[in-house]
């Protein structure tokens, strides 16, 4: 069974990067309680993010309407049942000044899922030029903030992948691919979206969705999600 990181596996080789960013990041341990914030989250809700000490509820920084959603997955990932590489919301963060904020958050499964409780990292950019209508356009913004997090933890051993091409993972199936398309799919292993795929590797949206569209006949999978449970676990969709 692959081993799964604790809080201090996660914070201390990331520590330099994650204090120096200006996005949010809160991270809550394999039971559920908030054990780090980098100081860009302080800095915007004010006070410590963490208080109080052993509190699995939600924090009094994230909007009321959205404190269920927050409790939902810190019990999922308390019960290991976490099935998704990345979580994507859009949220309420409430600011130091009392104010109401849209914020896109990323909650990201730290190792093993399905294995058992699990720290989740908790990326929060919020949104300080809200358009008229409401909308947070910063999804840019994140997906740079992903790939720097994503790159670090990968380089300190305590990645999110548990399984990937070419790194013995049993499935012949994977011998059909192209080495285009490995490529394709080692960055959604990583977590990467079809719009950061396609800027790594420098071809449009359109040419990664046709090689997704090739592995899916070729794999005899339906979607993403398909594609990388059958990877990781080499269990199909049922």
């Amino acid at each position: 069974m692959t081993a799964r990181a604790t809080t201090s596996q996660v914070v201390v080789p990331l520590q330099s990067l994650l204090a120096t960013m200006s996005d949010g990041v809160l991270i809550t341990d394999e039971h559920g309680f908030r054990t780090y914030a980098n100081p860009a989250l302080a800095d915007l809700v004010g006070d410590d993010p963490c208080q109080p000490v052993g509190d699995r509820t939600s924090p009094q920084w994230i909007a009321p309407g959205h404190a269920p959603r927050f409790e939902e997955y810190i019990r999922l990932a308390r019960n290991g049942s976490i099935s998704q590489e990345i979580i994507s919301l859009d949220w309420r963060v409430i600011t130091a000044n009392g104010r109401e904020l849209p914020a896109l958050v990323k909650v990201i499964p730290m190792q093993g899922l399905g294995r058992g409780p699990i720290p989740l990292m908790w990326l929060i950019v919020p949104d300080r030029a809200v358009t008229s209508d409401g909308h947070a356009p910063n999804h840019a913004d994140l997906e740079e903030s992903m790939r720097r997090i994503a790159a670090e933890v990968d380089r300190a051993g305590y990645g999110t992948t548990s399984a990937s091409p070419g790194s013995g993972t049993p499935l012949p199936e994977l011998k059909r691919l192209s080495p285009r398309e490995r490529e394709v799919l080692e960055h959604l292993l990583r977590g990467h979206r079809v719009s950061s795929i396609a800027r790594e590797l420098g071809v449009s949206e359109h040419t990664v969705r046709n090689h997704l569209k090739s592995m899916f006949r070729k794999l005899a999978v339906h979607s993403q999600a398909d594609l990388v449970r059958l990877v990781r676990t080499g269990e199909r969709d049922r």
